[in-house]
């Protein structure tokens, strides 16, 4: 609050961005579900938390002919939001709303790239969320114990944190019986760490930040 006073920044509208970790992402057939809703077993069933305890957004990735809709699930804590949504009442500003990273820049990547399968890699500090999307609109999340504050500290480390990573896609992967595409997109905080120290990348492995994500408006009605 002291912040905003002092920034002029009372009337801004807020969009709070939170880390992908938070979240788990999937993807159900709409022939799969009974209901398409947060109380459907299957639903319930993706979710890594207690039912009294999840909140669950679901969204309709499919147009209105397609009678077997993509319905993409995204899961998190409801203790969670709900604390941000206590935290925005006090600011009193006007709000946008709240807002996972990763599904977002997923969608926003895929309008600009035609690949079959787009895997997207969300480096933090002490995670790493790998992102799988298929035929453009399916997509599923990965969350992976590692993130950069490991590996950061010189090249030697940096190789190893990239060599484990391209284990895990690969296991990941073989559970569905697929390979590696052959380019693997990447961006976040932990990622800024490792550029710090100036290493090279792997052969496979795009910068997120060589394509142009950031257009946004923001339109008040």
């Amino acid at each position: 609050l002291d912040l905003f006073n002092i920034l002029g920044l009372d009337q801004s509208p807020l969009l709070v961005i939170l880390s992908s970790s938070f979240f788990q992402v999937n993807t159900f057939y709409s022939s799969e579900l009974k209901q398409i809703s947060n109380i459907d077993n299957k639903i319930q069933s993706k979710s890594p938390y207690l039912p009294s305890d999840t909140f669950v957004e679901l969204r309709n990735m499919s147009k209105k002919s397609n009678e077997n809709k993509l319905i993409r699930t995204i899961y998190t804590k409801r203790q969670f939001i709900e604390s941000w949504i206590d935290t925005l009442e006090i600011l009193e500003s006007p709000i946008i709303g709240i807002t996972p990273s990763a599904p977002n820049v997923f969608d926003l990547l895929r309008n600009k790239i035609s690949d079959d399968k787009i895997i997207l890699i969300d480096i933090e500090i002490t995670k790493s969320v790998v992102l799988i999307g298929k035929n453009s609109l399916e997509l599923s999340s990965y969350k992976l114990p590692y993130g950069s504050s490991l590996y950061s500290s010189d090249i030697n480390l940096s190789k190893n944190y990239f060599s484990r990573l391209i284990n895990s896609l690969e296991l990941i992967l073989s559970e569905y019986e697929e390979k590696l595409p052959s380019c693997v997109y990447i961006y976040g905080k932990g990622l800024d760490d490792f550029s710090m120290i100036n290493i090279p990348l792997p052969d496979g492995f795009r910068y997120l930040s060589e394509f142009d994500l950031g257009a946004y408006s923001y339109k008040p009605n």
